[in-house]
């Protein structure tokens, strides 16, 4: 039952990285939307990493409402339905671009409390909470590599298909209602220790949160704009292969 609730807790992790796994199908998507710029169908793999920073920012209220289980469950359920929604709706480039601000929403409410609700889970045992913290990032980035493949053998059937990779948004979700404990007295606990905090600190904290998020959509928008460009590069210069095999 322990290494159920553990690895339930890790699987989130397989979804952080997620959002860029799309890469690929970017010049796919621009071939069926003619009249869209390209710049904004890259904007498909780039706005969710946006719409992260303030799905952690209304993480920190709702947690406060409903609890971290049921925040970080609300995040998997809206990567889960705006994840696959384009392999179900992909007329309307509109859509798209709603679904996947969704997405990045629902990866920022639980891409912070992860780390929260393993130590909490772990604190009576710091060698074992040190441990599932290092799995966590571990998850992380096998998520972002596992989840690529999969797109790219899914992108043979079509750019909307590959969109059915989120739909591993489903098992991590029950497994994670069925096995890992709700919080409510930890919830209780951080709304007496948020009561009692004073308005300085609340606005200090805010004010680093917002800093690191705008840090980190910075790297993530480099990042994402190297993979962008490295996809029709290299479809290019295929292209220029085999022209020059066949002469």
């Amino acid at each position: 039952m322990e290494k159920l609730r553990t690895y339930s807790l890790l699987s989130v992790a397989l979804l952080i990285s997620s959002g860029p796994v799309i890469a690929a199908n970017i010049p796919a998507i621009a071939n069926d939307f003619p009249e869209i710029s390209v710049t904004h169908v890259g904007l498909l793999t780039t706005i969710p990493s946006l719409f992260v920073i303030l799905g952690v920012l209304i993480a920190n209220r709702l947690e406060l409402l409903i609890g971290k289980k049921a925040t970080i469950l609300t995040g998997l359920g809206l990567v889960l339905i705006a994840g696959v929604f384009p392999a179900l709706y992909h007329d309307l480039f509109s859509l798209l671009f709603i679904s996947r601000c969704l997405f990045g929403l629902g990866v920022g409410l639980f891409n912070r409390l992860i780390i929260q609700i393993i130590s909490d889970m772990y604190h009576k045992n710091p060698g074992k909470q040190a441990t599932v913290i290092g799995l966590e990032s571990a998850f992380e980035g096998l998520g972002g590599i596992c989840l690529t493949l999969l797109v790219g053998q899914l992108l043979k059937m079509g750019w909307h298909t590959s969109f059915y990779v989120y739909a591993l948004a489903l098992p991590i979700f029950i497994a994670f209602l069925i096995f890992v404990p709700s919080d409510k007295k930890e919830l209780n606990r951080r709304e007496e220790v948020t009561t009692n905090s004073s308005y300085t600190n609340n606005k200090r904290a805010l004010q680093v949160m917002i800093g690191y998020g705008l840090l980190l959509f910075v790297i993530v928008a480099i990042f994402i704009n190297y993979n962008l460009q490295i996809t029709p590069l290299i479809l290019e210069k295929i292209s220029q292969l085999r022209q020059t095999e066949a002469i």
